[in-house]
């Protein structure tokens, strides 16, 4: 029976994506052959260059990580990703949407080293960095000027990134943009926790090192708006120190973070 158009870009489609499987009907039956070879070397043509394209959209997004590890083994992961999760969406900005998440599950049970902590770090920092730059932000909404209180509630738009990271901002950076001598120091680095923030004003994206409280109590309004005194809360219970002491912080803080587009406070 001959396949409708509905099957047919199905079948290429799966070809696209698992050259690695028999499909059924044959190739042959359905690519006509070139002049020159046979009809499997023809669609070989295309999945070459899908994959490749696949490969330059993944390493576009990350520059960092694939410096880190190089071409040979970034290229290799990022194969594996494509193989076990393909695209789905309609844009290939969504393609590496779980490549992070896929990393650290395929490390799982491996000795965590500054190295494997750095390469992790990235691919999560990148992600996040690429996310915020497509987001919907604050730049379109004027801020209200507001007196400012414990039960003004704060709200995090998409454009904000608050993130716990194993290795200084600086060394990430340093990869990303190719800068040696703040990458040379990663292999060697085993510092605490750091805190950054990626943030979006007037459409322009950049990454700051912030404090341990600022890191908790902007998390605790990222997947909904709380009060100013509920964040502090939840901050003061996170770190082990006097809610009332960060709330104080974040009263004075939180307007100016408005102003800088990082975050909204509404009534």
């Amino acid at each position: 029976m001959t396949p409708d158009l509905a099957q047919l870009q199905h079948w290429f489609l799966l070809r696209l994506l698992r050259p690695d499987i028999t499909l059924q009907p044959d190739t042959a039956e359905i690519v006509a052959p070139p002049p020159a070879g046979d009809a499997e070397t023809r669609l070989e043509i295309y999945v070459d260059a899908y994959r490749l394209r696949l490969l330059q959209c993944l390493q576009a997004d990350h520059p960092g990580l694939a410096r880190l590890l190089g071409a040979a083994l970034f290229n290799q992961l990022a194969e594996a990703y494509i193989r076990s999760m393909p695209p789905r969406a309609h844009s290939l900005y969504a393609l590496g949407a779980a490549f992070p998440g896929f990393l650290r599950r395929t490390q799982r049970g491996q000795r965590r080293d500054a190295a494997l902590r750095l390469a992790l770090d990235l691919a999560r920092f990148e992600r996040h960095w690429n996310e915020a730059m497509l987001a919907e932000g604050l730049e379109d909404i004027r801020a209200k000027r507001l007196t400012v209180h414990p039960s003004l509630l704060l709200h995090l738009p998409s454009t904000t990134r608050p993130l716990l990271l194993r290795q200084p901002l600086s060394v990430l950076q340093g990869w990303i943009k190719d800068n040696k001598g703040d990458a040379a120091s990663a292999a060697v680095s085993n510092a605490p926790l750091h805190y950054a923030l990626i943030a979006r004003r007037d459409w322009r994206l950049a990454a700051h090192e912030i404090e341990d409280w600022t890191f908790h109590a902007l998390r605790a309004a990222q997947s909904r708006p709380r009060s100013l005194h509920d964040c502090a809360v939840i901050a003061g219970r996170r770190l082990r120190r006097e809610p009332a002491t960060i709330l104080a912080k974040l009263l004075l803080w939180a307007p100016l973070a408005q102003q800088a587009q990082i975050l909204a406070l509404r009534d």
